[in-house]
């Protein structure tokens, strides 16, 4: 936790990228079957390269999870998911490398398309592996890791992650989010109520 290095609130989660996390117990509000849903956070490495670093994920074994995450050798941002071994979904930016300052992520399904926005923009998205069914994973959901053995830590700070479950969030709504709090202040003088 800090308070010092925010992006909003009165503070964020800072991880230390060797054995910092969040674990929050399983829930059917993370069981997203064929629907649509939304991962949307903030994030700011604090390092990049090393192994990948996990944003938020929900792990049962190593044949069974999904995570949000950046690759460790290209810096991409990765959307994966297994269920009973196979891939059942994998994407990741096709151009675009994560850095490390403050980056508003949202990773969107939406029907058989998957959308990866950064900072309100839709990125272009390499389809590693078409869309299957995410069938119930019967663990816990990591935040700023992926699971006690493949560890896969974040080595950064999380603020304002949020998951939609059944909503795949349009680009207004991302934009909104990732707009929220930029707000601007304009002074204006003159004789008429013309806003030009």
């Amino acid at each position: 936790w800090t308070a010092n290095n925010k992006k909003w609130g009165a503070g964020a989660l800072m991880f230390d990228g060797s054995n910092d996390y969040v674990s929050v117990p399983d829930n059917d509000n993370w069981t997203f079957g064929t629907g649509d849903f939304t991962i949307d956070t903030w994030v700011k490495l604090r390092a990049r390269g090393g192994p990948h670093q996990v944003f938020v994920s929900q792990y049962f074994a190593d044949t069974n999870y999904w995570m949000l995450r950046v690759l460790s050798a290209t810096n991409k941002i990765n959307f994966r998911a297994t269920s009973g071994g196979p891939s059942v979904g994998d994407f990741e930016t096709t151009s675009y490398t994560l850095g490390t300052e403050w980056t508003h992520i949202a990773f969107v399904r939406s029907g058989s398309s998957a959308y990866i926005f950064v900072n309100g923009v839709s990125q272009p998205v390499t389809t590693n592996t078409a869309w299957g069914t995410l069938q119930n994973i019967a663990g816990g959901m990591g935040i700023g890791w992926l699971d006690p053995t493949n560890g896969l830590y974040l080595n950064g700070i999380l603020d304002s992650t949020r998951i939609y479950k059944g909503r795949a969030l349009s680009a207004a709504e991302i934009l909104s989010n990732y707009q929220a709090g930029n707000i601007e202040i304009q002074t204006r003088s003159g004789a008429t109520s013309d806003p030009n």
